[in-house]
């Protein structure tokens, strides 16, 4: 894979790996002189490589592209709101931008099940039901989500693009003590004209057998 990468000589590299292969790429392409930009899909990209070795190289020569809110975004209503309630019941805790996952993951939980009550049926059909009901109200952690209706219209197209600063990692940092874990919001949530323009016709992926 790497001497691929090098011989295709790319000025930018898109990557969907884990971050433990990432590292080595990056890397072992750097120790081979090749330095291009660097971006990927999410599980590519761990702010916990900051305290390695290519933290650096990651500093210089990558881009992060999420699809939620880091750490150390600011002015976002949910993310004051989680910091907060955090701080409260779990200040011992290390921070990392997986909370973020999680909470926006139990936030469509919670909205959908309030109105699958409010509806008067919790059973597994009446939460589906809701779920294409709902729109799913982030505050401001990711982009709003509904499921209900035509996926050209609900499927989410935005993107959030980071900066990675080195300089803004403090490894080891607590809830309690703040800090942030190194990315600077570049641009978002935004999506690319392409992007906007793509329809959603069928299915992505279709079995081969």
């Amino acid at each position: 894979m790497l001497s691929a990468l090098i011989a295709a000589d790319a000025d930018m590299v898109w990557t969907t790996v884990s971050p433990s292969v990432l590292a080595g790429l990056v890397g072992g392409a750097n120790a081979e002189g090749y330095l291009p930009m660097w971006s990927g899909n999410v599980p590519s990209f761990s702010y916990l490589l900051l305290g390695s070795a290519v933290g650096p190289l990651l500093d210089t020569n990558y881009i992060v592209s999420n699809y939620i809110v880091t750490w150390n975004t600011e002015g976002v209503a949910g993310l004051d709101e989680m910091k907060d309630w955090m701080g409260k019941h779990n200040p011992e805790l290390p921070i990392s931008d997986s909370y973020i996952i999680g909470w926006t993951e139990a936030m469509a939980a919670h909205q959908v099940l309030e109105r699958a009550a409010a509806d008067g049926d919790l059973t597994r059909a009446g939460v589906i039901a809701a779920f294409n009901k709902v729109t799913v109200d982030y505050k401001g952690l990711a982009p709003n989500q509904s499921w209900g209706g035509d996926a050209n219209d609900n499927v989410i197209r935005e993107t959030y693009s980071y900066d990675v600063v080195l300089a803004d990692y403090d490894a080891g940092a607590t809830i309690a003590d703040g800090g942030g874990t190194g990315t600077v919001l570049l641009r978002g949530p935004w999506a690319s004209d392409i992007t906007k323009a793509q329809v959603y016709d069928g299915a992505c992926f279709k079995s081969g057998s």
